[in-house]
């Protein structure tokens, strides 16, 4: 039987605020105390980026075996052993100074989050959505991502503020380290909402959305047997590479934002505070873009949506790689990113709908969606030492710029792909099963 109303409420919440708590430790923290984590752990910029990088490297080993995990295994099982085992990784972060234990840490989260968890948030997301839903879902779970993201920046700042001596190197250090101990405590929250409130497998339906045939839709269910014509399957679908193309286009971007805050402070001489307050800013775009989005792409096809999202980047991204800042006129900094974040969360909250507007069949959602991950979040590897070379060979506002227009190739494949997906969905109409009108 399908759940009621309000238990479909409390799954989608259950589903976003675990999702934005298992990466507040491995992605949040390092983007928006980039500059007292230098400062405080002795490091650069390069080796930021190459911590980062590792996560990346074995996050992209994960995604494929997550993904056919997420086809065969309770989701909720699955999301409660990543949500514990990534806070235990924050408490043991806490005892950690130097590079190389921080490269160990962040591929142990490489594992915990994006192995074990993606695949089934994303197979969950898409069940609960139905097909006549799915931007609704998206939008929802990025938005609600987002929101809980800016809460918990506001939160961690105030914390920082609170518990951090900024005139020696120990007191920003224990700010650090409170701010730590509270990204590891939310993870643990989200484990018990989890727990409570996402069926597990003696209930497997979340969705009460209807087919055209009218009845309610069956969640497909598991087998624990892996099976080869699956892969083959999504292999042969020329929409899983250009929704890949989609995917690593616009988290190439979004990684890119990653530097706002030191941008901040190199270009604009900004504090070190008033630059994790730009990326608080930035986190409180997400909910906005991304639900408006969300809404927008069940009645607008999504790959046209996604098209314009990257036209809007690409002009953005156009000018802040040749515009000079301007240190007393702070207001273009805000004229920059407000637009910029807005189309890269608007982005994160639809590239998945493109699963149903390609059609790709339910039961091997898990399968698409670590193939998919496995191409699209590859950025987690490069772009944070590519951008962290770039700046530190380019102190100032030379090395953002540099980053900028790298990020612009970026935007320009998305728009390629983008365009190409809505014209094969164009010459195909008969597989095409997305929208209420």
């Amino acid at each position: 039987m399908p759940l009621s109303s309000l238990q479909r409420g409390l799954v989608l919440f259950s589903l976003f605020f675990s999702g934005s708590a298992i990466y507040g430790l491995p992605y949040r923290f390092p983007s928006q105390f980039r500059p007292m984590i230098i400062d405080s752990f002795g490091i650069s910029n390069t080796q930021i980026g190459m911590v980062m990088s590792v996560l990346g490297v074995v996050a992209l080993l994960g995604y494929f075996p997550g993904g056919v995990l997420a086809d065969r295994y309770s989701a909720r099982s699955l999301m409660i052993l990543s949500l514990v085992s990534t806070a235990l990784g924050g408490f043991y972060f806490t005892t950690l100074t130097g590079f190389i234990p921080l490269v160990c840490l962040w591929g142990y989260w490489g594992l915990t989050t994006c192995m074990l968890f993606w695949g089934a948030l994303i197979r969950s997301t898409r069940e609960w959505g139905g097909p006549f839903a799915q931007g609704q879902a998206f939008g929802i779970l990025e938005a609600g991502r987002g929101l809980m993201a800016a809460l918990t920046a506001e939160i961690t700042l105030m914390i920082y503020q609170w518990t951090a001596d900024s005139s020696n190197m120990d007191g920003t250090t224990h700010g650090l380290r409170s701010v730590i101990l509270v990204y590891a405590v939310i993870p643990l929250i989200a484990a018990v909402l989890v727990w409570w409130l996402l069926p597990g497998p003696s209930h497997p339906s979340i969705s009460h959305n209807k087919t055209d045939s009218g009845s309610v839709q069956a969640i497909s269910p598991r087998s624990h047997t892996f099976e080869w014509s699956q892969l083959s399957r999504v292999l042969r679908m020329p929409t899983i590479w250009l929704q890949a193309t989609i995917v690593i286009s616009a988290y190439s971007v979004y990684r890119g934002s990653d530097n706002y805050s030191l941008f901040a402070v190199d270009a604009y001489h900004m504090s070190a505070f008033e630059g994790a307050r730009v990326t608080g800013v930035f986190f409180w775009m997400r909910p906005m873009a991304a639900v408006t989005a969300g809404l927008l792409v069940d009645y607008i096809r999504p790959s046209r949506f996604i098209f314009w999202n990257f036209l809007i980047l690409f002009c953005c991204h156009i000018c802040l790689g040749w515009l000079v800042p301007d240190p007393n006129r702070a207001w273009m900094l805000w004229l920059q990113i407000i637009p910029t974040s807005t189309a890269i969360f608007a982005l994160r909250g639809i590239y998945f709908t493109l699963l149903e507007e390609g059609a790709v069949p339910l039961h091997i959602t898990g399968t698409a969606v670590g193939l998919i991950s496995l191409i699209g979040f590859a950025p987690d590897i490069f772009v944070p030492p590519i951008a962290g070379w770039l700046i530190d060979r380019n102190p100032g506002t030379a090395g953002h710029q540099h980053v900028f227009m790298l990020l612009t190739v970026f935007t320009l494949v998305g728009l390629v792909a983008s365009f190409l997906f809505g014209l094969l969905q164009n010459a195909n109409p008969g597989k095409q099963r997305f929208h209420k009108s």
